[in-house]
């Protein structure tokens, strides 16, 4: 692609890709003025690249045709390099960007390894994949993910503070059915993806508050009480609390929906 066909690509956003934009790098080099733009094809496998100009004198934003740049050719640069230029030229890449802030819903299924010896395997692997479908259902019904399982519960996250404590609910309620007893921790923090879950203090901060809470209890740290204000919920005190691994001491809170 040259780079003229490269300025000339639709600036449209896809769903789930990462909108193509140019980043203005400009600097001198031994008396040589350089233009870099940083560009993000279109498209979810598309690789970044740096298109270079030497001696560009075009205005900042405007991207470079073939007929003004001589002999011009398109390298395509791993990020990490891409982000090393950036950081010489004074644009240090944002190390936030992959972060999100969501709720986060932990559920355990308590004493499951005394259910899983009473039951015995097969009929325990049964009991598990049925409360993991139900668990999907309602966190789906909820405008929640599933996240991962985690041999005997669930990560789950959501927009919405309240519908994640109604969801840990409604788990814990087709528990009860089928005969076994759940509880739920959840906080509301940043989070980050990885291949296989999510990354992030928030992720241990709703863990441990799971851990706190007995069967049939919904935990929640004070941030999720705050943030649910005007949702008819009700919250319990359960003291404050240090999170192992976690500095400073939490209020912990029991949720329950009086409606």
């Amino acid at each position: 692609m040259t780079v003229q066909q490269l300025a000339s690509q639709p600036h449209r956003r896809s769903v789930g890709t990462r909108a193509p934009r140019f980043e203005d790098l400009t600097f001198e080099s031994k008396g040589v003025r350089c233009t870099a733009w940083q560009w993000w094809p279109e498209g979810a496998d598309g690789a970044p690249c740096v298109v270079v100009a030497y001696g560009y004198s075009g205005s900042a934003g405007h991207p470079p045709t073939a007929e003004s740049v001589a002999e011009a050719r398109l390298v395509v640069l791993p990020e990490r390099v891409i982000d090393t230029i950036g950081s010489a030229v004074g644009h240090a890449p944002c190390r936030d960007a992959g972060r999100f802030l969501t709720t986060v819903l932990i559920t355990d299924i308590v004493d499951s390894t005394g259910l899983a010896m009473q039951l015995g395997d097969r009929r325990w692997r049964e009991v598990l994949a049925d409360h993991y479908t139900a668990c999907r259902a309602q966190v789906e019904r909820h405008a929640g993910e599933l996240v991962n399982t985690t041999g005997d519960g669930i990560v789950a996250i959501f927009d919405s503070p309240a519908r994640a404590v109604r969801a840990a609910m409604a788990i814990q309620a087709l528990g009860r059915a089928s005969g076994i007893a759940v509880r739920a921790g959840l906080h509301t923090g940043e989070c980050e993806r990885l291949d296989d879950g999510l990354a992030g203090v928030a992720v241990h901060i709703a863990a441990r508050v799971c851990a706190l809470g007995c069967a049939d209890d919904v935990m929640t740290t004070g941030t999720v009480r705050d943030l649910v204000t005007g949702s008819m919920l009700a919250f319990e005190p359960r003291g404050h609390h240090e999170l192992r691994g976690v500095p400073g001491s939490w209020p912990v809170f029991s949720a329950t929906d009086p409606a």
